[in-house]
């Protein structure tokens, strides 16, 4: 069942967004860091951040900010061989800053990572990553955690989310892009 539910809801996220799309994007001038940790802090709703940089989503499931904190591959990861050559690991911290809880599973149900050659929209879950990625981050709350993607080693990565604004009037395209040699 969960195996479908993880199926389904990405597929009609995809209908929803393609529905909604609209041409018209309202960009908010202010980009303040949310913490030391970020360097660079966007609500503007195109474009991609480097490792270390901040964006802040206003969505339907919630608002929250996010920063990739740092990015490693593995081989293997808990005695789990990657299948497809690499697991790339993406660290994101995320904080919470509406009025409801955000599931954390939700948050990664927009989000894809591709190369030039190669794209996935769904990450792996193993070990005790479970634990976060079932956490319902609760308003005021910071959590930080690990995405496991399986996939081709390439030289230039790009994590995306394309997501429906909070006021449903049109969808946005945010990502991060890193090179393979930022890689830990």
């Amino acid at each position: 069942m969960k195996l479908i539910s993880k199926l389904i809801l990405p597929l009609i996220l995809i209908i929803v967004v393609t529905a909604c799309s609209s041409d018209n994007q309202s960009v908010n001038d202010s980009n303040e860091p949310s913490d030391d940790v970020a360097k660079t802090s966007t609500e503007e709703g195109e474009g991609l951040l480097s490792v270390g940089e901040t964006h802040h989503f206003k969505t339907t499931i919630g608002n929250f900010k996010m920063t990739l904190d740092r990015v490693e591959d593995k081989k293997a990861v808990d005695g789990q061989e990657s299948l497809n050559g690499e697991f790339i690991i993406p660290t994101f911290t995320i904080e919470n800053t509406g009025d409801k809880s955000v599931k954390v599973e939700s948050i990664f149900s927009t989000i894809d990572i591709k190369t030039r050659l190669f794209m996935i929209n769904q990450s792996t879950v193993i070990g005790e990553q479970e634990k976060w990625w079932n956490k319902a981050i609760k308003p005021g709350e910071t959590v930080s955690g690990k995405i496991y993607y399986d996939m081709d080693p390439g030289e230039m990565y790009e994590i995306k989310s394309r997501y429906v604004t909070a006021d449903m009037q049109g969808t946005k395209t945010i990502g991060w892009e890193f090179l393979d040699g930022e890689i830990n």
